[in-house]
């Protein structure tokens, strides 16, 4: 099933969703990331209960700030951090949209809702064997988004299907 909002970000001008490239597929690393900025520091404990609790499956927890730069990944599974390795889905570089096209988190960010980006559904081919479900944080007084987080897990997963869709969305609601 395709997001409703998949085909508007394969469009450059839909709406608020565009897919305008500075650097076509790869993400673009940024300096001054990290587990000290406030949002990474608020959010590290819910990261890690998140996580603690996705620990038997291959899902990492992801949280971006409000340009889709990574400031944190959890993760316990080798084989997952290594594709998230493979596609520089690591800590201080930006998945906003204009420089990977659709996924969870710069989706998220384009809409200002929760996404789910499944396999062929990323722009970027070497995101196909991915799947993201990505939620955006408020900031609690303002509302103003000022981050992500993002579920990432393989297409097969039951991230869709089960209990784990909710997690993301209730975790973004403990941090802001």
């Amino acid at each position: 099933m395709r997001s409703t909002c998949v085909p508007a970000s394969w469009i450059p001008g839909a709406g608020r969703v565009t897919c305008t490239f500075t650097r076509p597929g790869r993400p673009a690393l940024r300096q001054g990331t990290g587990p000290r900025l406030p949002l990474a520091h608020a959010a590290a404990p819910v990261l890690r209960r998140v996580a603690d609790d996705l620990a038997a499956q291959a899902v990492s927890v992801i949280l971006t700030s409000a340009d889709g730069v990574v400031l944190e990944r959890v993760c316990s599974d080798a084989t997952m951090m290594r594709a998230l390795d493979s596609v520089r889905l690591s800590r201080g570089y930006s998945y906003a949209e204009e420089f990977v096209g659709t996924n969870g988190i710069g989706t998220s960010l384009e809409t200002g809702r929760s996404i789910y980006i499944r396999g062929a559904e990323h722009y970027m081919g070497t995101l196909g064997r991915l799947a993201c479900a990505g939620a955006p944080i408020r900031d609690a007084i303002t509302r103003k988004v000022v981050g992500v987080i993002d579920l990432t897990c393989w297409p097969a997963s039951p991230i869709r299907s089960c209990s784990l869709w909710p997690t993301a969305p209730a975790a973004r609601s403990r941090i802001g």
